[in-house]
């Protein structure tokens, strides 16, 4: 009977690790995908700012035929926000293709973040500490199920910054009307980048 018991327990076991090992194998494609599709939305973004300024330009150089002294300035206040905007979008693009902003951000921001949701989580103390710390990190997890768990972390992570991203953006492009709906998102990216880390999901960038 024992021996049925103990067969049994390994076999489940081993099953949840090996079940594990898939879901890890998708999630990593699945960060492939946002990765690539994040650094592809940061430059259409800096791409559409650039197309924004020149058309806002050419309306500007129409309307200085007429009142040439009181456009002046609204027209050197719009390049300059569109410049800005095309430059910062285009360095965030390069800077995580290429990694250098990635390592950045990772050497600046991590050693002082935690991942509150690991502690409120384990605010009882009922889980061992060695539990917690094994979904922590990418170096951390070392187990199949500490890395799926880990990389659900990671995934809330993301989708935090680029909700903080798209906020962003809606409340430059749309200065003029309401920013409730953009707001919102912003601040529930900033929540979830709190909860989560802010660059959780960053090591696993720099490996695929």
């Amino acid at each position: 009977m024992v021996k049925i018991l103990d067969n049994f327990t390994n076999d489940f076991f081993e099953g949840i690790n090996n079940a594990c090992i898939t879901i890890n194998v998708i999630w990593i494609r699945f960060f492939i995908i946002m990765k690539y599709g994040l650094i592809g939305m940061l430059i259409l973004i800096g791409l559409l700012s650039l197309f924004r300024f020149r058309g806002a330009y050419k309306g500007i150089r129409i309307d200085q035929l007429k009142d040439y002294e009181s456009d002046k300035k609204f027209a050197e206040k719009v390049m300059k926000t569109h410049i800005f905007l095309c430059v910062i979008y285009f360095f965030l693009g390069l800077g995580i293709l290429i990694g250098f902003l990635t390592r950045l951000l990772i050497f600046l921001i991590a050693p002082y973040e935690r991942i509150l949701i690991l502690d409120l989580i384990n605010f009882s103390g009922v889980i061992p500490q060695k539990y917690i710390e094994g979904v922590s990190s990418y170096d951390n997890a070392k187990t199949p199920m500490e890395k799926t768990i880990f990389y659900g972390i990671a995934f809330f992570s993301f989708t935090g910054l680029v909700n903080m991203l798209l906020g962003l953006r809606f409340m430059i492009l749309y200065a003029n009307k309401s920013h409730t709906t953009s707001f919102r998102l912003f601040l529930t990216g900033a929540t979830t980048c709190i909860l989560c880390g802010f660059t959780t999901f960053m090591p696993i960038f720099l490996r695929i």
